[in-house]
């Protein structure tokens, strides 16, 4: 930093300085402070990313944007206020701040671009002014803590219909973004679009309810929920079904499951379901053993990923494409059974350390090395 100075702990910012340049305090752990001058109107990008031991930081309303990564990182920080004066929050602005339990998004806010509190785990509530009319991908992404989202009346472009503790994108009936609380959720009737990653991460959420309107889930929509015990599809629904009780999402016509849970812990997928889809599984942290009928052919990448309580898994002869990374991250994965005629087929699909893993059905269980 060739412009400005610490001392006891706080940013020292001469008045006058118009911004804050890219990194200019980056990974300053001595930092615990910043009282930014009212002359400065930009915080540029990783202005004070990394300040591990920031707990307290002033917004003036002179600043109108926010940079990219402006103050990731910043674990200690518990509370912050973005007053109107700011247009803009940037990419990342806060993500990973995970002491953050207070941020206010004053009036006049307009635009909160992709994952910019993501991983704050600490937040529990957010209020979206009628002034912001831009939110970006995953915003508040991996916030576990988060119980309670509401979208000021007479935003132009967003709601939280029937109180329903959620941010929905008026025009297309788009859920975006949904939170733990309550534990369990219906999700609005209206609703047609559930947003790929709208609900990852929303530890506390033990049930959902997916309306027979719905007609669009996207891409790991309920990825990471680890209590998450119940998933029921409404009868009628022209897309989706919970066939014979699954506690799962299919996509009818394919017979994919794109989605399940840790209920019950040793789970047999439907013996008409041909495709385990991405991330089907992903922080099924309950799960113990899983029964795959012969109907599967494939089973796409990150599909069991981080079930960290997974211990036993049957595998089907019909598997004719299943990614090298299924099974990520099962540390306690004791045994992959397998058809004698697949055995060989499994071990050439698998990484090298978890070859050893699989077995013919009816073998005892493998020995670790």
């Amino acid at each position: 930093m060739d412009k400005f100075d610490i001392k006891d702990g706080v940013a020292i910012i001469p008045k006058g300085t118009r911004e804050i340049p890219n990194n200019a305090f980056f990974g300053c752990s001595s930092l615990t402070t910043i009282i930014i001058p009212e002359s400065v109107t930009n915080i540029e990008s990783g202005a004070f990313s990394d300040c591990s031991s920031l707990t307290s930081v002033v917004i003036p309303e002179s600043i109108k944007r926010i940079g990219s990564f402006a103050f990731s990182g910043c674990a200690s920080l518990t509370s912050v206020v973005i007053p109107g004066s700011v247009k803009i929050i940037g990419n990342n602005a806060f993500d990973g701040c995970s002491s953050l339990t207070s941020i206010v998004i004053s009036e006049g806010v307009e635009s909160i671009k992709g994952r910019a509190f993501f991983g704050c785990t600490s937040l529990t509530s957010i209020f979206i002014p009628k002034s912001v009319t831009s939110i970006g991908e995953a915003v508040f992404g991996a916030c576990t803590s988060l119980a309670s989202i509401v979208v000021e009346d007479g935003n132009p472009i967003y709601d939280s219909r029937d109180n329903c503790n959620a941010i929905i994108e008026t025009a297309t009936n788009t859920l975006i973004k949904g939170c733990s609380s309550p534990t369990s959720i219906t999700i609005p009737s209206s609703v047609t679009n559930i947003r790929h990653f709208a609900f990852c991460s929303c530890s506390l959420l033990t049930s959902v309810f997916i309306p027979k309107n719905v007609t669009s889930i996207g891409e790991a929509a309920f990825s990471d929920c680890d209590s998450l015990t119940s998933i029921v599809v409404e009868d009628g629904n022209p897309i989706y079904d919970s066939r014979d009780n699954c506690n799962a999402i299919i996509e009818t016509a394919t017979n994919t499951l794109i989605q399940g849970c840790s209920s019950p812990t040793s789970f047999t997928v439907p013996g008409s379901v041909t495709s385990i889809g991405c991330g089907a599984f992903s922080g099924c942290y309950s799960l113990t053993s899983v029964v795959i009928p012969e109907s599967v052919t494939s089973i796409d990448g990150h599909a069991f990923y981080g079930c960290y309580s997974l211990e036993i898994v049957h595998l089907p002869a019909g598997v004719s494409n299943i990614e090298i990374d299924s099974f990520k991250d099962c540390p306690n994965l004791k045994a992959i059974y397998a058809p004698k005629n697949k055995v060989d087929f499994y071990k050439e699909h698998f990484p090298a350390d978890m070859r050893q893993l699989i077995v013919e059905e009816g073998a005892d269980l493998p020995v670790k090395p």
